[in-house]
Order: structure tokens, then C-alpha cells, then sequence
């Protein structure tokens, strides 16, 4: 009889261990599949959907549906769903929102719930939820819960009784499913963050270009230059460094308008405006001062400096050829060159610096004049003095 009785407690842990080994093994596996879909994927929506049907498999149910937590509505909104009737989702999330309902219980006790839903519709809700009844008869809810928040909720419907196992296998993949959505979700808004800032840099952008560029030419404009020059200036005048300009002027361009129209003499000025920047240097600045007038601003260029170069450009421009290959044009250019002086060790005031600004400008205009007075073709210089 023993021996018996002690055949029997071995074949029962037999039974047991096997029984034990078969439903962990069977648990474990469906967890396993179910966090393989939660690898190599960062796009939330895409995450989201892969997720739900991924669950809905595993647990072989009939739909379901996720809800995630906009922190700016501080609303529960739905974001995935899958094979429900759009005429449902409306009575649905009613029915979980409702004061008291399925979301303020889980964030109070977030644990995966089942309803059943003969048990929480009473006759006198049947009119308007009653139909939900023909959708399924059960539903799972699953709380997402990251950083000790609800952050969303997963609903899995069935027609038949969800058991234990299945209930506590979701309990074990909900965290993780709540972390990688989140992630997803940040990595999504850090994405569209992105783009968007680009966009908004892209516009401001072109708003500067519009702002400080000649629309003609591509240089900078006249209100550029005009600010630009006043920073170099202030830069001269602290670090007692020259400062030059030069203004060019294409000589008798009327005629080219009047010989060839307006359009071969815009032409002519953006290629007169390409050959001045291309022959400064980099921290030169050329510039369309207005109709045929350019200058150019040569920061730590002295007087002479600035005469050697304009004589250059002068050069430049009487040997090359414009508007080719339609035309040939050649065409001279007149020049006006102006300086600082060289900065005492009692620096002026930040009013005289304005004042040099305007006695700068108006310098290298009136060499300007004085070489179109001499015949044109000619360079011309005038110092500022202080």
C-alpha cells in the first residue's frame, strides 16, 4: 500500500513538472514573440498598428483599439485601430470616458481589466450602448503605464472569455509596450520638431536674402551695405584698423538701354555686379548701391590699396565682354575711392564714427563725379579726414 501511495505522489509531480514546464514554456514563447514586435521599429504609428495586431493574434481575439494621452487636451484620444466599424468607436470611447468610467479606474488601478459587457450595460443603457453587444461580448482593457503615468490604454476585444494566462501575459508586456510607444512617440515629435524648425530656418532664410539682397544682381543691397559699413566702421575706428571704399559706376549705361533695351541692360548689370564680386576678396563686400552704382566695402584696406584694386576692376571691365554670346558689349566703368584715416590714440566719440560714415560715402561720390567729369574711364580718390 506504501509503495503504492509513493508510485502515486512520483507520478503526480511528474504530471505536475510536465504541466508546469509545458504552460511556462507556452507563456514564455508567446511573450517572446510578442516582444520581438517591439524591436527594430521607431516610427510610433507604424509601431502602434504592428503592436495591436501583433496582440490581437496572440490573444485571437476579434479587434482592437489604442488610446494614447495628449498632455496638451489632457484627453485620452485614439490613435490605432483595427477591424472595428466606424459606427462603434463614437458609442465606444463614450462609454469608456464616461465620469467614473474605465479610464479613471485604471489610472487609480492600473491592472489589465475584462468586462463583460451584459454585465455593464443595464436595460436603460441598451438604447444608445446596446449595439455594442452585437460588436463583442469582451473586452480587455490594458493600462500603459511609463514613468509611473498612464500614458495610454489598449483594448482588445473578443467574443470569447479571456483566462488567466492571457491576462497575465498582457500584465508582463504592457511596461514594455508603454516604453517603446513612448519612445517612439518622442522620437516621432523630435523628428517633426525637426523638419519644422528647418522649414521655419528655410523661411527666415529667404526672408534675409529677400531683406539684403538686390533682386536684380543676387549682391547685397543698398540697406546691406549701408548697415555693414557702419559695423566695419565701428571695428576700424576700435581697433584703429583702415577702412576703404570704392564706388563704380558703369559709364553712358543709358545708351545700352536705349541701343538694346532694358532687358540686355539688366543683363549687363548683373554681369558687371558677378565680375566686382568675383574679383574681391572673401571678406570684401560688393554691393548694388542703386541703378548702375555699385561699391565696395574693403575692410583693413588703406587708401592706396583701394586705388591699386579699383584701377584693376577698371581694367577688368574695359577688356571683357558682356552679354555674350547674343552680344559683345564692351563697356567702361568709372570709379570713386575713399578712405579713413589712420584713428588717433584718443578715440572719437560713437557720434563722430556716424558722422565718418556719412563723410566716407560722401567722399568716395564726389571722386566719383570728379572721374565722370574728366571723361570717364578713370579712378579717382578722395581721404576722409576726421
Amino acid at each position: 500500500m506504501t509503495e503504492k501511495i509513493i508510485l502515486a505522489v512520483i507520478v503526480l509531480a511528474s504530471i505536475t513538472t510536465v504541466y508546469f514546464h509545458y504552460y511556462t514554456n507556452g507563456f514564455y514563447r508567446k511573450l517572446f514573440r510578442l516582444e520581438d514586435v517591439l524591436s527594430g521599429e521607431l516610427d510610433y504609428f507604424q509601431l502602434s498598428k504592428s503592436i495591436l495586431q501583433k496582440v490581437i493574434h496572440e490573444l485571437a481575439a476579434n479587434s482592437g483599439l489604442l488610446y494614447w494621452h495628449d498632455d496638451t487636451k489632457n484627453e485620452f484620444k485614439l490613435k490605432t485601430l483595427h477591424d472595428i466599424p466606424t459606427d462603434r468607436i463614437s458609442i465606444l470611447t463614450k462609454l469608456l470616458k464616461q465620469p467614473g468610467g474605465f479610464f479613471e479606474r485604471l489610472e487609480q488601478e492600473p491592472v489589465p481589466i475584462v468586462i463583460n459587457l451584459n454585465q455593464i450595460i443595464s436595460a436603460d443603457d441598451s438604447k444608445e450602448f446596446g449595439q455594442l453587444k452585437t460588436f463583442c461580448k469582451n473586452f480587455m482593457l490594458i493600462p500603459l503605464i511609463n514613468n509611473k503615468k498612464l500614458q495610454g490604454v489598449l483594448i482588445i476585444f473578443s467574443n470569447r472569455n479571456f483566462d488567466q494566462k492571457q491576462i497575465l501575459l498582457m500584465k508582463y508586456f504592457a511596461p514594455h509596450m508603454a516604453v517603446h510607444l513612448d519612445n517612439a512617440r518622442l522620437y516621432q515629435l523630435t523628428k517633426e520638431t525637426a523638419v519644422e524648425n528647418a522649414r521655419l530656418y528655410l523661411n527666415l532664410s529667404k526672408l534675409y536674402q529677400q531683406a539684403t539682397s538686390d533682386e536684380l544682381t543676387g549682391l547685397y543691397n543698398r540697406n546691406f551695405m549701408m548697415q555693414r559699413l557702419k559695423e566695419e566702421l565701428k571695428k576700424a575706428w576700435r581697433f584703429k584698423q583702415p577702412l576703404a571704399i570704392i564706388f563704380a559706376d558703369v559709364d553712358f549705361f543709358k545708351k545700352v538701354n536705349d541701343e538694346y533695351g532694358h532687358q540686355m541692360g539688366d543683363r549687363l548689370l548683373t554681369e558687371f555686379g558677378e565680375l566686382l564680386k568675383s574679383s574681391v576678396c572673401e571678406y570684401d563686400v560688393a554691393c548694388r548701391f542703386g541703378g548702375e552704382e555699385f561699391v565696395i566695402l574693403l575692410p583693413h584696406t588703406t587708401l592706396e590699396n583701394a586705388e591699386e584694386l579699383a584701377e584693376r576692376l577698371r581694367r577688368k571691365t574695359q577688356q571683357h565682354y558682356f552679354c555674350e554670346p547674343e552680344k559683345q558689349l564692351t563697356i567702361t566703368a568709372s570709379f570713386g575711392v575713399s578712405a579713413t584715416p589712420i584713428f588717433p590714440e584718443t578715440l572719437p566719440s560713437p557720434e563722430a564714427v556716424d558722422q565718418l560714415l556719412e563723410t566716407l560715402i560722401a567722399r568716395a561720390d564726389e571722386a566719383l563725379y570728379e572721374a565722370k567729369e574728366n571723361g570717364r574711364n578713370l579712378v579717382k580718390s578722395k581721404p576722409t579726414i576726421l
